[in-house]
């Protein structure tokens, strides 16, 4: 049972501890030390007296599960000799042939590696891929999502964020499976706080809001608080800052509230919130955000730690921002110190802190070490580009989203095909049309020429007719003229008057004539 509620808060502190921003990766042991040490310190103390006691030899006659038992409440103690029994205990359960016991052993061994960093990443990276593929064998599925998403952040720390994403989508998959909402919530928490540190500011957020759901609907009020955490940078690197100071607001609420015993992550939201009062040019208030943020992590762990020297960052930034430059100074460098101590000098945020030292030695006149501290930036950023290409595309994120967009393409199929057959009867009715119209178009351009022929046609005949009356008239004209001669050599009276009347007669069929043709209505005559 003990061992049970260890690993559920094991899982729940790495969920959001780590990632959230450079301090978080490079505090994370440390802090997981702190954490753990209350926890564990009673149980450690009760069995460290019947087997801590003993010799390796001795050590190696206690059953397996009992020194696994062991060694998981006492690493973060770390006593004499423990990774020797550790080892020891890894080769026992091997020569038993125990894949049960072998993945204990080398999950132990990786949470070992990654909490008093011995010795580098590859010590870490390979007990844990080695207890994953153990505890598949043995169909312990709870155990492979909470294995991988510890071991997520240890990709993180190596730069390999695609290996990071698969891993903590396969843990993911793991709890909507089993229907283990607390599970996933703190999945999604953690994918949140990856999708940071990968810049995705909108990926971020959308995974932090589906976790805050979940987190809230079970009651997981720590992985709640640090869920808001992970917003507070999340909506800052979305400019939205006023949501940023909101999510630092809620987190402080939450870990007050519900009286969460996480005094780092109350110093990082303050810290957070301060570094968003900055942005805001509200350089008192960050002043004081930042100071409240240092003053916890000295109080738990003292000045000189590295990691606590880490936050007096927040300090510095807000003299640099005011412009006191002589003043904000210490506060970088000793910052410098600290995360160079951790072996985190060249992590992404390092390449802003090294500008601002810089910057500040420039504004003072120490010219020399303003040169210095901005090669240092050239250089996390010459890191960053490569990186940045290296996993320019993630493979594991299109998959998840692939995969959940297929029930909704699914869902969608019928209503697809049903648009397909209307937009395919739209297009042949249209294409009837179209050829509808095109026969139209031609024939009114048939008919438009013919009209056009059978109006010159018209007009030739009407200038025919025209000439035709013309020519009726020349010739009534001339008769006219022929009787008027006649009449001139009749000297009988009666004769002449006959041959005038006769002449009267012509010259009104003359003028009849030339009324009819030159009106321009044929179809009707005014009689007067």
């Amino acid at each position: 049972m003990f061992k049970t509620i260890y690993t559920l808060i094991l899982v729940s502190f790495f969920s959001g501890f780590s990632l959230l921003h450079l301090e978080t990766i490079i505090k994370k042991r440390y802090f997981f030390h702190l954490l753990f040490f209350s926890l564990f310190l009673n149980a450690s103390l009760a069995q460290t007296d019947s087997i801590n006691t003993y010799s390796l030899n001795t050590f190696k006659e206690i059953p397996v599960n009992i020194s696994l038992e062991w060694l998981n409440n006492n690493y973060v103690e770390n006593p004499e000799n423990f990774h020797e029994k550790a080892l020891q205990t890894l080769d026992r359960a091997y020569r038993l042939e125990d894949e049960k016991l072998k993945a204990e052993a080398h999950l132990l061994l990786m949470r070992w590696h990654a909490f008093h960093v011995p010795f580098t990443i590859d010590s870490i990276l390979p007990h844990g891929e080695k207890a994953i593929a153990l505890f598949k064998k043995v169909n312990d599925m709870a155990k492979v999502a909470i294995t991988s998403v510890e071991l997520a952040y240890e990709y993180i720390e190596g730069n390999d964020t695609e290996r990071s994403e698969q891993l903590i989508f396969d843990a993911i998959e793991i709890y909507e499976a089993s229907g283990n909402e607390k599970g996933l919530g703190s999945a999604f928490s953690a994918l949140a706080s990856i999708f940071l540190s990968q810049k995705e500011p909108q990926l971020s957020i959308k995974y932090g809001l589906k976790a805050l759901e979940l987190t809230q609907k079970v009651e997981d009020h720590h992985t709640t608080a640090q869920t808001w955490l992970a917003l507070v940078l999340a909506y800052d690197d979305a400019g939205e800052p006023e949501k940023a100071i909101h999510a630092a607001d809620m987190c402080i609420e939450t870990i007050n509230r519900y009286n969460i015993d996480d005094d780092f992550n109350l110093a990082r939201a303050y810290g957070y919130r301060g570094d968003v009062w900055a942005e805001l040019e509200e350089y008192q208030k960050s002043l004081e955000d930042n100071v409240k943020s240092y003053a916890i992590v000295e109080a738990k762990i003292g000045a000189e730690r590295p990691a606590a020297k880490t936050y007096r960052r927040g300090i510095g930034k807000a003299y640099y921002m005011k412009g006191d430059y002589k003043e904000a100074l210490p506060h970088l460098e000793a910052s410098k110190d600290g995360y160079v101590a951790l072996g985190q000098g060249s992590q992404p945020k390092m390449q802003i802190l090294y500008n601002e030292i810089a910057d500040s030695y420039s504004k003072i006149g120490d010219f020399q070490k303003a040169y210095l501290n901005q090669q240092l930036a050239h250089e996390v950023y010459e890191t960053l580009m490569q990186n940045k290409v290296s996993n320019l595309e993630s493979e594991a994120l299109f998959k998840y989203e692939s995969g959940k967009k297929d029930e909704t393409l699914a869902s969608q199929a019928a209503l697809i095909d049903q648009k397909s057959k209307t937009q395919t009867l739209i297009i042949v009715i249209a294409s009837l049309l179209f050829i509808f119209l095109l026969s139209l178009l031609y024939f009114f351009l048939k008919s438009k020429k013919a009209t056009r022929i059978i109006r010159a046609k018209n007009a030739e005949n009407e200038l025919l007719l025209k000439e035709i009356h013309h020519r009726v008239k020349n010739n009534l004209e001339m008769v006219k003229s022929l009787i008027a001669l006649q009449s001139a050599q009749i000297e009988d009276p009666a004769t002449k008057d006959a041959m005038i009347a006769s002449q009267n007669r012509v010259q009104s069929m003359g003028i009849i004539h030339q009324k009819l043709y030159q009106g321009e209505n044929l179809g009707s005559i005014e009689m007067k």
